[in-house]
C-alpha cells in the first residue's frame, strides 16, 4: 500500500500566490524525478502540501504503474525514528552500552 490518496491530483490542486513556487517544484519533479532531491514543501497549515506531494505520488504512479511509492507523513516518520531510537537505547542497556 503506497498511503496515497486518490483524490489528490494536479488537476484539482488550487495554485495561488501561496503557493505557486511549490506547485512549480513539483511538477518539475514530475516531469524529472530527482530535479529536487529531496522535494521539501514547508508551510502552514491549509496551504496544499499534502494535496501537492501526493500529486506527484500520483503522478509518477500513473506515468510507470510498475514504479514504487510510500506517502509517510510527518507524524509518522517522527513515531517510526523514535521507536527505532528507543529499540536501540534498549539494546544499550540490555548490553550495558550506555551512548
Amino acid at each position: 500500500k503506497d498511503n496515497l490518496n486518490p483524490k489528490y491530483t494536479f488537476e484539482n490542486f488550487i495554485i495561488g500566490p501561496f503557493n505557486e513556487v511549490a506547485y512549480s517544484a513539483a511538477q518539475a519533479t514530475l516531469r524529472a524525478p530527482g530535479t529536487y532531491n529531496p522535494l521539501f514543501v514547508y508551510g502552514s497549515t491549509g496551504l496544499g502540501k499534502t494535496h501537492l506531494i501526493q500529486a506527484v505520488g500520483n503522478g509518477l504512479k500513473a506515468k510507470n504503474p510498475n514504479l514504487s511509492i510510500l506517502y509517510i507523513n510527518s507524524v509518522l516518520k517522527t513515531d517510526c525514528a523514535f521507536n527505532s531510537n528507543k529499540v536501540s537505547m534498549v539494546k544499550n542497556v540490555k548490553y550495558n552500552r550506555m551512548p
